[in-house]
């Protein structure tokens, strides 16, 4: 038994985060996410060794970055495997001069499995040849919900594609179906909309389109006649941005609309099935309403908290992430940018 403390004595000074060579800090750009939504870390290096870190290819350079993650349920925690263990965070190219610092921003959901709700810990870990122990940061929790729903779930066909399909009477074909679903969700700092597409074995989208703005400014939803959801939402008391998606999660039409004297919404055609925006006006871009695309640590980027929120009020809800993922974890292709 004695033998069994010593040796995890050691284990805890060979990752200790107070070791003088290098300091390590974790951070996530928030504290909540969606199901199938992208994890992302910024880690902060700080080299203390006196020495140059260079990271490389060859065996006296080939640092290992990891991150350490559990999943916490009724059960107790649970450690995660990396999806692929052989596809892990690259540092080859970076080099850490002396006494300096390095941030780096790895989206973690890439090499990890979140799609389970519940509460997780995750803390990044460093090896490197150079050193002789390694480092971690402080561990950091976050959840992964499933959202509220708001509007939905509601099921509609998938239309023919046309690509040189026949149409035979005599056999029959099913129908394939899609689910849309808008939920809300509290990331910690501010309560979004998001745009879930699936069907029962694949989730084509999960996408934030707004924020809650109160009971009153809820999104307006209307399908048209191929299956394609139309939204209306409020961007800010008096800017709307109108959506059109098609059962593929693919963005087919955006507008941005600006109140007036009328209030932009949606008029569905019940005898033709088109559905089209009424009210208020086609926006200005920098005029009437400011795009821009959302970063993981936007706060790090703008100044003031009043201006922050200035952006957050008028962003571009649409420059994010768009996600496509199978059931057993394997993604299609997203976006790169995150909101």
């Amino acid at each position: 038994m004695k033998k069994i403390w010593i040796a995890a004595g050691l284990l805890l000074v060979c990752l200790s985060p107070l070791s003088a060579q290098v300091a390590m800090k974790l951070q996530l750009n928030q504290n909540v996410f969606l199901q199938f939504e992208s994890v992302f870390a910024k880690v902060r290096f700080r080299n203390m060794s006196a020495h140059a870190l260079a990271f490389g290819e060859t065996k006296g350079l080939r640092g290992i970055l990891r991150f350490d993650v559990y999943h916490t349920s009724g059960k107790g925690s649970v450690r995660v495997s990396p999806i692929n263990p052989a596809n892990m965070p690259s540092m080859v190219g970076v080099i850490i001069p002396a006494g300096s610092t390095h941030e780096a921003i790895f989206r973690i959901s890439d090499y990890y499995d979140f799609r389970e709700e519940g509460n997780y810990n995750v803390r990044a870990v460093l090896f490197h040849p150079q050193l002789k122990s390694g480092y971690q940061s402080d561990s950091l929790s976050f959840k992964v919900t499933a959202g509220r729903k708001v509007w939905g779930p509601v099921t509609v066909g998938v239309p023919d594609s046309g690509k040189g399909e026949t149409y035979d009477p005599n056999i029959p074909k099913k129908i394939e179906t899609r689910n849309y679903t808008i939920v809300s969700y509290f990331t910690g700092k501010v309560t979004f909309y998001a745009l879930v597409i699936d069907d029962k074995n694949k989730t084509y989208l999960v996408k934030r389109i707004g924020f809650d703005l109160g009971p009153e400014m809820k999104p307006k939803c209307e399908i048209d006649f191929l299956s394609r959801l139309n939204i209306m939402i409020a961007a800010s008391p008096t800017v709307f941005a109108y959506y059109q998606y098609n059962v593929d999660g693919i963005l087919e039409k955006k507008q941005v609309y600006i109140k007036t004297n009328t209030t932009p919404t949606l008029v569905l055609d019940k005898a033709t099935g088109v559905v089209m925006p009424a009210g208020g006006r086609l926006a200005r871009k920098d005029r009437d309403y400011e795009e821009i695309k959302d970063l993981p640590f936007m706060e790090d980027m703008l100044g003031t908290r009043r201006q922050r929120r200035a952006v957050e009020a008028l962003r571009d809800l649409t420059g994010g992430e768009d996600t496509q993922r199978t059931p057993n974890g394997a993604e299609g292709l997203p976006n790169p940018e995150f909101k």
